[in-house]
């Protein structure tokens, strides 16, 4: 089966999962005023829970967690039948999670180096998630 290509014409639905607060909250203030609609978690078990009612099309993980492992919560969705068209985006704080982040790539879309400017974020986004074009575009 080929790859499932969707175009939406509404805001797009994002999760965030990162265990720093401020970063999380900035991630979904910035995403918010860009236009999405984001949802915030802080632990695997959480966004497990997020996930299951807010059916992003996004998810953007931190790859060391309290409860685990970033990659794990993206291989869980990479799994899901019904999320096969969800769009992960890993973050990587340090060379050695960035490293296993590289080898494991199948498991995500996009991996940002953390810090990474909050454009980059937007960029990966627009990339991943096509908007529907609209018949006036003059």
């Amino acid at each position: 089966m080929g790859d499932v290509s969707t175009t939406i014409d509404g805001p797009f639905r994002v999760l965030i999962v990162d265990d720093e607060s401020l970063l999380r909250e900035a991630f979904r203030a910035f995403l918010q005023k860009n236009g999405y609609f984001a949802a915030v978690a802080d632990t695997v078990a959480r966004a497990q829970a997020v996930l299951e009612e807010f059916m992003p099309h996004a998810v953007i993980v931190d790859g060391n967690l309290p409860d685990g492992h970033g990659l794990e919560f993206a291989a869980g969705i990479r799994k899901s039948e019904r999320r096969k068209a969800t769009k992960i985006i890993a973050m990587a704080g340090d060379p050695t999670e960035l490293r296993v982040a590289e080898m494991l790539k199948s498991q995500y879309d996009v991996i940002l180096r953390k810090p990474f400017p909050m454009r980059d974020l937007l960029d990966a986004l627009s990339r991943l998630l096509p908007r529907k074009e609209t018949a006036d575009t003059e």
